[in-house]
């Protein structure tokens, strides 16, 4: 077996190469580096992604197994220090918010779930079907701008925590990427052919379980109390949403009408 090309684009050195203090492990006790001893090549970091994303341990899908087994175990480990086993409550979102968005484009599920809403009585079809379009199309952006509302109405149910802003934003970033990932395998339901409405309600429903036990292991308080607080928390912050939407937008026509008169 031939030895790996060593990685001739910096000199080999016992001192880490961002940071400059002495290394002599694997990495670096200051700031974390890892040593680089080979060039980089697509099978290393093949083999890298595939790690992070199976790790039975520590990887993304260990991270949403034990969310859903396990609700409360997660977020408050990692709210304690121990965050290592575990995936970035951020970037676990983020993750999941676009792998939903790119299924549902796939399969066409929400043209489906569009089908099954009669227009709205008085409302102009096209419309409401390019509000449709505009929040399926950017579904993840949404899901991902939801969070900050929902964490400041979060501190106002939940004040008795005692806990700050950020450590709720961890708690419902965990929150809905679990939900979200429940949310992507009813997607694949409205194949089925009795498929209809009762799947998107059971959707909701079950999102709404996975968010309550979490909250509810969170938070330690009564799992039902939990379910109600985090669907008033939610019909809140998309109001809010909604209402910071029309403001940026009728602010943003006005600059338009000053500049162009």
């Amino acid at each position: 077996m031939e030895p790996k090309p060593k990685n001739t684009f910096l000199p080999s050195s016992d001192v880490c190469r961002t940071c400059g203090s002495p290394q002599i492990e694997a990495y670096c006790a200051q700031c974390g580096q890892r040593t680089l001893e080979h060039r980089f090549n697509l099978k290393d970091s093949f083999q890298w992604i595939i790690s992070k994303i199976f790790d039975l341990e520590h990887g993304f899908f260990h991270t949403t197994w034990l969310l859903l087994k396990s609700p409360g175990t997660v977020p408050l480990d990692y709210l304690k220090g121990a965050t290592v086993n575990y995936t970035h409550p951020f970037r676990f979102m983020f993750i999941w918010a676009t792998l939903s968005t790119l299924v549902s484009h796939w399969i066409g599920a929400f043209e489906i779930v569009g089908e099954q809403f009669a227009p709205m009585e008085g409302s102009d079809p096209e419309a409401q079907r390019a509000v449709q379009e505009y929040m399926f199309k950017y579904l993840h952006l949404v899901i991902l701008a939801t969070v900050p509302f929902m964490t400041f109405w979060n501190l106002l149910f939940f004040r008795k925590s005692r806990m700050n802003f950020t450590e709720h934003l961890i708690i419902n970033a965990y929150g809905l990427g679990a939900s979200t990932a429940t949310g992507v395998v009813f997607f694949f339901m409205y194949y089925l052919p009795f498929a209809g409405m009762w799947i998107t309600g059971a959707s909701m429903i079950i999102m709404m379980i996975v968010i309550g036990r979490i909250y509810s292991k969170s938070y330690q308080q009564n799992v039902y109390l939990c379910m109600l607080k985090y669907l008033l928390i939610y019909l809140l912050s998309m109001v809010s949403l909604m209402i910071i939407a029309v403001i940026v937008t009728v602010a943003w026509k006005l600059i338009e009408a000053s500049v162009a008169g």
